[in-house]
Order: C-alpha cells, then sequence, then structure tokens
C-alpha cells in the first residue's frame, strides 16, 4: 500500500505540503458559497399583507362612464364663524 502512495506522490505535479496549501485556498475562496448555500430558504418570502386593489379601464369606457353619470354637487361651503363682539 505505501509503494501505491509513493508511485502516486511521485506522479502528482505539486509536493504534499503545497497541495494542503492549495486544498487551504480553494476552501476559503468556496467559502462564501458555501455559507451562502448553508443560508438558503427554499420556502418562498410571504406576500404583503397590505394590497391595493385597482380596475384597470381602458380610456373609452372612462369617457363614457363620465358622460353617463350626473356630475357630483359642489362641497358645501364651510360656515363661517360669527363675527366677534369688540
Amino acid at each position: 500500500m505505501s509503494n501505491l502512495i509513493h508511485r502516486l506522490d511521485a506522479s502528482l505535479p505539486f509536493s504534499k505540503t503545497e497541495r494542503i496549501i492549495i486544498a487551504i485556498v480553494v476552501l476559503l475562496h468556496a467559502l462564501p458559497a458555501i455559507i451562502e448555500l448553508l443560508h438558503w430558504n427554499p420556502s418562498a418570502p410571504k406576500p404583503d399583507d397590505e394590497r391595493v386593489m385597482a380596475n384597470l379601464v381602458s380610456p373609452d369606457a372612462a369617457k363614457s362612464a363620465q358622460q353617463q353619470q350626473p356630475p357630483a354637487a359642489p362641497p358645501p361651503k364651510p360656515k363661517q364663524e360669527e363675527q366677534k363682539k369688540t
């Protein structure tokens, strides 16, 4: 078995120390991706509770709806305060 390890060690381009250093550098470069995978949440984000409903109407339909409705009455004027007694 040790004969196989020595032949394999001799055929590799780097020494054992250099291979360990290369492995550490590769691991440190891959570390942000590994951390991101650990924090990965497969569930979709929950939608907001506050939503706005909107009815989209074409401009022609809006014009015809305005023509069919009578114009709104003007808002009542605010009452003026009584004149102050001097």
